[in-house]
């Protein structure tokens, strides 16, 4: 039994992927962590046809996100046996939205390669909040809205709302209001049948007339 066991968790990815279960390339996105903000999040990209799948050691967490319907994972990040679990055989993008900012920093430093492989994000910390300089190059959404911050306009504002973008100048507009605003965060861009992950260093990104913030 014990081989058996063994010879299933160290091969049954690698098995898959020979066979083809495992698509080569992903849209699929795994959230670690499903507090209330991961799970408005993954609601949010699931009803536009997003696959989302929430990992939490909390199984409260995972308990309310399977009672909306989400797919929710009780789970270690920590634990091996999650790199060869197949329920994650179409991720191809990592989000860690956990209140822990070494738990994030493990995430993306362990999964990167095997779930991230389309684009790996975390949130910022708090020490980087009040240091603009030391904006992570895989932050995530604001350089301004760390875990607290989410947490907060999750709780108190817990709705996506989307303003169409008229040019790429409005949409810089718009980002430097959400860095002054603490009840606004910026967190995609949805354009026709696609849909970005705005990082921290949102004024980077180049979007489309009449795409949706």
């Amino acid at each position: 039994v014990l081989g058996t066991v063994l010879l299933n968790a160290t091969t049954a990815r690698l098995f898959a992927k020979i066979v083809g279960v495992f698509l080569k390339q992903s849209d699929g996105i795994m959230i670690v962590g499903a507090s209330k903000f991961s799970r408005i999040i993954a609601s949010y990209l699931k009803e536009h046809g997003r696959s989302v799948v929430l990992v939490d050691t909390n199984t409260n967490n995972v308990r309310i996100a399977k009672d909306k319907g989400l797919d929710a994972v009780a789970a270690d990040i920590y634990s091996d046996a999650i790199t060869d679990d197949i329920e994650f055989n179409n991720i191809g993008f990592l989000m860690a939205l956990t209140g822990n900012s070494q738990i994030n920093d493990y995430a993306l430093e362990r999964f990167t390669a095997r779930f991230g492989e389309n684009g790996a994000y975390r949130l910022v910390h708090s020490t980087e909040v009040s240091n603009p300089d030391e904006n992570p190059t895989r932050g995530l959404f604001s350089s301004t809205d760390d875990y607290v911050n989410m947490m907060e306009v999750a709780r108190y504002y817990g709705e996506i709302h989307e303003i169409t973008i008229k040019s790429q100048e409005h949409y810089e507009g718009l980002i430097e209001i959400t860095k002054t605003d603490e009840n606004i965060i910026p967190l995609f861009i949805r354009k026709k049948n696609e849909i970005d992950i705005i990082p921290s260093t949102s004024l980077d990104m180049e979007v489309e007339e009449d795409s949706k913030l």
